[in-house]
């Protein structure tokens, strides 16, 4: 079941979480929160509450993506992933103790180098 669904902004209002939704700036959750996700430095970032797992999932060339583990215990709370430039797209699954998963919208990596232009 869907618990949530977050918009990325901080403008108030029905007509602003309309566009975000409609652009893709949100994240859906049956437990965990993504607190921020994004390209940066080369790099894709998210930060989310504790969770056990956080999959990277990344169109392109088969093997490409890759999952964090939590490590002795102590959850993770941020993961990178470096970009190659191979990529067609990125988005981020974060996975509690309970299975309870959140998970980003994709980043199409060809508009957002042209939003970045």
């Amino acid at each position: 079941m869907l618990k949530v669904v977050s918009v990325d902004g901080e403008m108030p209002g029905l007509h602003f979480q309309k566009g975000a939704i409609l652009n893709g700036e949100y994240y859906s959750s049956s437990g965990p929160e993504i607190y921020d996700w994004k390209v940066e430095n080369n790099q894709f970032v998210v930060n989310c509450s504790a969770v056990e797992r956080i999959n990277m999932i990344v169109g392109g060339p088969v093997a490409l993506g890759v999952t964090r583990l939590a490590e002795h215990g102590v959850p993770l709370t941020e993961a990178f992933y470096p970009l190659t430039g191979k990529e067609t797209y990125i988005r981020a699954e974060c996975i509690d103790e309970h299975g309870h998963t959140a998970w980003t919208n994709p980043i199409w990596l060809s508009e957002f180098a042209k939003r970045r232009k």
